[in-house]
């Protein structure tokens, strides 16, 4: 066997071990502990996994005043579904996922433990509940994540966003942060494509070429935080999409 494919089965290991003990965690403990105490433990667990998948968290500017992380809506462009554990190690945040994640082994458990809010994006009423439920977290000053793409992508195209969950930002009129993430390898400073997670991916194939790679950088921007007071939904969805577009267009480097 060579010497990468040791390290491969290594690392597979460590991540294996990792969501087999915190699933253990969530199903016979945390799922009884207040909401802010499973995101504070999901947090922590979330910079764990990242260390042996060999994702360094690189966070600019490294400004880390209350004004600079919360709480509000974090709304950043989506990639892969590792794009959840690099936000959540930055900011413990209530997540908003698409209902099927509810249904997949062990990552449902842990998602639903985690607070996550899960919606029927073809369902009327699962999405206006979705809203509300996000609106009244937001209320309560605790942190939301959203990928208003709906999906991840290559990221070549411009990103386009949906504005339907900004409306719980104007609902408890909290401040909106947009995030900037890209992926760098660490080595060739290009963009690591073997992160991205899309299209018609399995997430056991695209964990495995994670598993596969050196080090990998999750560049992740934080831009100055926007007010929703007076701003209706599809405006303040078109102004995040903007700025956090043009900062991309500025800072991303050549894909190999």
């Amino acid at each position: 066997m060579k010497l990468s494919d040791i390290r491969v089965v290594y690392k597979a290991i460590r991540v294996g071990c990792s969501v087999v003990w915190f699933y253990g965690r969530c199903r016979f403990y945390l799922h009884r502990k207040p909401i802010e105490y499973r995101l504070e433990q999901s947090s922590r667990w979330a910079k764990t996994l990242l260390h042996h998948l060999s994702i360094h968290l690189n966070i600019q500017p490294n400004d880390q005043s209350i004004d600079s992380i919360g709480p509000g809506l974090y709304v950043a462009n989506h990639l892969s579904w590792v794009d959840i554990l690099v936000i959540h190690a930055y900011r413990p945040s209530i997540f908003i996922s698409k209902s099927e994640v509810l249904e997949w082994p062990v990552f449902g458990k842990i998602a639903h433990t985690c607070g996550v809010i899960f919606v029927n994006r073809e369902s009327k009423k699962s999405m206006l509940n979705s809203i509300e439920r996000a609106s009244q977290y937001l209320r309560q000053g605790m942190s939301v994540a959203v990928f208003p793409e709906g999906t991840s992508t290559d990221g070549t195209q411009p990103i386009q966003f949906k504005s339907n969950f900004f409306t719980s930002a104007i609902a408890s009129d909290s401040k909106v942060f947009p995030l900037a993430l890209q992926y760098i390898d660490q080595h060739s400073k290009e963009r690591s494509k073997d992160i991205l997670y899309f299209a018609d991916q399995t997430f056991i194939n695209s964990l495995i070429d994670i598993l596969k790679l050196n080090a990998v950088i999750a560049k992740l921007h934080k831009l100055e935080h926007m007010h929703s007071v007076g701003l209706n939904r599809k405006t303040l969805a078109q102004v995040i999409q903007l700025r956090i577009q043009l900062d991309l267009d500025r800072s991303l480097p050549a894909s190999p």
